[in-house]
């Protein structure tokens, strides 16, 4: 019997007597499988209390923009497996007092229970939730982690357990006799250490690259959106004519001093661009030129390559030389890619939708086809593609630069490739610009809510100003260490991904020692060469 402490909150029908067992460590009612000896089949409702959530009213906008942060799908789709520090929106104090939601602390374990099921996170401080989640906030009997793991391994069996058509729900019935299997706690203890720990390394590997994309994206928006270097010079140009002395000036002396410490006006306008693409000031810059002269030398040509003005044009004003083109002129290939044949083992590696989250692709999650049903030749993804997710509410729009390719690859129907014309932009330009339209393709979509998709001709027709191809290869030139440190980081988070992946269902139902999964552990933690 569930003590007062742990009981449900959640109201509603009683647990469901029936019994469906999952994959290894969760199940519907009490299996009664065997175990290792000192683990047993627990209810979750004795040694956590359950909860679930609720939305304030929309129309009050006093519950709304406050300071506690509150768990949706889009939370957890963004932060599976992870402990979650903040969301994407936040209810007041007055939203959660006039909802059926509950503040929960911090360690409270959160399952998408409809719409986008079997999503997991866990709470970094205290949080709501929607209604779209139960909650369970963990007693000194069951660590959190451990049950966030159980939660996380057991995503396939999430369909035995839910019901419905359109949208697949667990409900309260099936979640209130959940039992999962458990060892004693200091056991639990020791598995969460090591499966937490790849957790861990993973969240930073994704922390580094998203720093690096960050830098990367903040270049190409000072370069080509908002145009500071042109800015740089044509702000410099003026300040030059400006200190020049001239007949009709007041007073000749005011400006003899200085501009007789001026250089040419190309120089002048050089220097000021090489400060806005450096964030250095002049002292810096004259310590570059005396102590990185090939440095120096490389940051002066990039800066002579921007133009002194500017022009208009379709798009607004624009640099001066620059053209107005949309994607479809600068790229050899924008389709969707195949309808695979799938088979378990063999075959090409396909990406789909389900890969492509944080403008990365999750290889893990990739499927196979079979080259013998459904032929592959001429599709195969190349390293500078950019894929875009292409159907579906909450997945259309999202992309992926592909920077890694660890096997020869295809994309699937669902997913469009994009390819550069390298004889007019670089690939790393048309990563940069697929990514600052990334909200714009989101927000593209057509169609009905259940089969939203993305035209063709959305992605043909952005608009753009196109700089000179010398211009562009600069930008790739700059960007591209960061590009091939984030493929090596990415390919060592798809190795710790794999381990964890591999030896979780083995440590949950007890068939791996903690011994032997740490010496794995410590093989797939290599350090990667950066």
């Amino acid at each position: 019997m569930a003590s007062k402490h742990h009981e449900t909150r959640t109201g509603g029908r009683d647990a469901t007597k029936a019994v469906i067992p999952g994959r290894f460590a969760l199940s519907v009612g009490n299996p009664e499988l065997r175990c290792p000896e000192g683990w047993s089949w627990t209810r979750l409702t004795d040694v956590a209390r359950l909860e679930t959530g609720h939305t304030p009213s929309r129309r009050h906008s006093e519950y709304w923009d406050g300071d506690i942060p509150w768990v949706g799908i889009k939370d957890a789709t963004s932060n599976h497996g992870t402990v979650i520090l903040d969301t994407h929106q936040h209810a007041t104090k007055l939203g959660i007092y006039n909802s059926s939601a509950r503040i929960l602390p911090a360690g409270t374990v959160c399952l998408s229970r409809t719409a986008s099921v079997g999503y997991v996170v866990i709470m970094g401080r205290p949080m709501a939730t929607s209604q779209d989640f139960v909650n369970w906030v963990c007693s000194d009997a069951i660590d959190y982690r451990y049950l966030a793991s159980i939660l996380v391994a057991e995503y396939s069996s999430y369909a035995l357990f839910s019901r419905g058509t359109t949208h697949q729900t667990i409900y309260f019935p099936e979640v209130k006799a959940f039992h999962a299997l458990l060892p004693p706690i200091e056991e639990q203890r020791r598995i969460a250490d090591i499966i937490w720990s790849l957790t861990e390394k993973i969240q930073l590997n994704h922390q580094i690259n998203q720093t690096l994309e960050q830098i990367a994206q903040a270049i190409f928006k000072s370069w080509y959106v908002d145009f500071d270097p042109v800015k740089a010079k044509i702000a410099a140009k003026a300040r030059w004519l400006a200190l020049q002395p001239t007949a009709e000036s007041a007073s000749p002396v005011c400006y003899a001093g200085e501009a007789e410490t001026l250089p040419d006006l190309e120089t002048y306008m050089n220097l000021a661009a090489m400060q806005a693409i450096s964030g250095k000031d002049e002292e810096a810059l004259a310590c570059l030129q005396q102590e990185q002269p090939e440095q120096y030398a490389e940051l002066w040509e990039t800066a002579e390559l921007f133009p002194s003005a500017m022009q208009d044009g379709e798009l607004g004003e624009i640099p001066e030389g620059w053209a107005a083109r949309d994607l479809k002129s600068v790229t050899t290939e924008i389709r969707r890619g195949i309808s695979p044949k799938y088979i378990e083992d063999g075959g090409v590696q396909v990406i789909n939708q389900k890969c492509i989250r944080n403008h990365k692709i999750d290889f893990v999650l990739a499927r196979r086809n079979d080259s013998s049903k459904r032929k592959t030749d001429g599709r195969e993804i190349q390293i500078g593609d950019v894929l875009v997710n292409s159907t579906g509410v909450g997945t259309l729009g999202r992309l992926a630069p592909v920077r890694l390719l660890p096997e020869r690859s295809v994309a699937d129907s669902h997913v469009t490739v994009i390819r550069a014309n390298d004889r007019l932009i670089s690939k790393a330009f048309l990563a940069g610009l697929m990514l600052a339209n990334e909200p714009f393709i989101e927000a593209s979509g057509a169609g009905s809510t259940g089969q939203t998709e993305l035209r063709k001709q959305v992605l043909e027709d952005i608009m753009f100003a196109m700089p000179s191809l010398e211009l562009s290869r600069a930008y790739e030139k700059v960007v591209s260490p960061m590009g091939r440190q984030m493929a090596c980081l990415q390919e060592q988070l798809t190795s710790l991904a794999t381990t964890r992946d591999s030896i979780l269902p083995k440590l949950l139902s007890g068939e791996l020692s903690v011994s032997a999964a740490e010496d794995q552990v410590a093989e797939a933690a290599e350090p990667a060469n950066v």
